[in-house]
């Protein structure tokens, strides 16, 4: 037990990481974490023809900016005249009607948005725009319309040329994580939670996953989406400027409702995405748990031998 105990606090004081003592535990924690940060920023899609109905298609999207701006396969939208949004907000889900705002059919990319004021979660870039073959990949999105299905593959291959209804996709990234209808338009995420390419197709007999599917790389996705976001993030700066704006925690534009701006930095900010994320890092429970545990046994001991330090031994 003693042995133990010394073992304890050797690997707490000498800075051992947790991946040198439990390097699968340390693995799977980080996996966890990686689905964590980015699962509430993939949405599901649905879009349908109030004219025609039976006419329909599901699908996946990625939220990009926080004020409801989502992209997605242009396949997945185009020929539709409503758009559903699907966000998942913790324990329950929330609709939303959104309509194109941009949409690219040779890219096969659209840019949609929330109708509407909301205070979305944007995925997160990536900080390296390294991407090694043979890396972990997990691709989140809404096959057969089972919504945040989570699958995990690695890259195959970077720059995968590709051939889909004539028209060339050049530099896609390939993967073996499956992709089956209704991913189109997810998010493909690395092990650091940050997105590296939109899901978009699969090469396959059945149209079931065979384990070869291509994804959008995310710098050509941003380059698709980012002067759009800009400009209309300049005209709600705009009206913000316009209006008198004398509510503290509402501004009512146009018979809507804005929410302020949020200081991603603020410790407000971090709690709320931790308790909207519902995720504990087991490694710092772990930690303090065992620290309790051993200055709990340390006091314990202390107060054993000084007890028998005062006891009295007759010959």
């Amino acid at each position: 037990m003693m042995f133990r105990v010394f073992i304890g606090l050797i690997i707490i004081f000498s800075g051992v990481t947790r991946a040198q003592i439990d390097p699968l535990g340390a693995l799977q924690e980080r996996q966890n974490d990686a689905i964590a940060r980015a699962k509430y920023s993939v949405v599901h899609i649905k879009a349908y023809d109030k004219r025609t109905p039976g006419l329909e298609n599901i699908g996946s999207g990625v939220i990009v900016h926080q004020q409801g701006f989502i992209v997605t396969n242009d396949h997945v939208v185009n020929g539709f005249d409503t758009i559903e949004v699907t966000i998942n907000r913790g324990r329950k889900h929330v609709i939303y009607t959104a309509s194109i705002l941009k949409s690219d059919p040779k890219a096969d990319l659209s840019l949609i948005k929330v109708n509407g004021s909301v205070l979305l979660y944007p995925i997160q870039l990536p900080k390296n725009k390294l991407l090694d073959i043979g890396a972990t990949v997990f691709v989140i999105g809404s096959p057969f319309g089972l919504d945040h299905t989570v699958t995990k593959g690695i890259v195959s291959k970077r720059r995968r040329s590709v051939v889909i209804g004539g028209i060339v996709y050049s530099e896609m990234i390939q993967t073996d994580a499956n992709i089956n209808q209704g991913n189109s338009g997810g998010a493909v995420i690395n092990m650091n939670g940050e997105i590296i390419g939109i899901a978009s197709a699969i090469y396959s007999e059945t149209t079931n996953s065979s384990g070869i599917g291509f994804a959008i790389p995310i710098a050509r996705v941003k380059d698709f989406y980012q002067a759009e976001v800009q400009q209309h993030k300049k005209k709600f700066l705009k009206k913000l400027r316009t209006k008198d704006l004398t509510l503290p925690f509402k501004r009512i534009l146009d018979n809507q409702i804005y929410l302020p701006m949020v200081d991603r930095s603020s410790k407000q900010f971090q709690m709320e995405k931790q308790r909207r994320s519902y995720h504990l890092s087991s490694a710092l429970l772990v930690k303090y748990t065992t620290i309790l545990v051993l200055i709990t046994f340390a006091i314990m001991v202390a107060i054993i031998l000084f007890l028998r330090r005062k006891t009295v031994v007759l010959a």
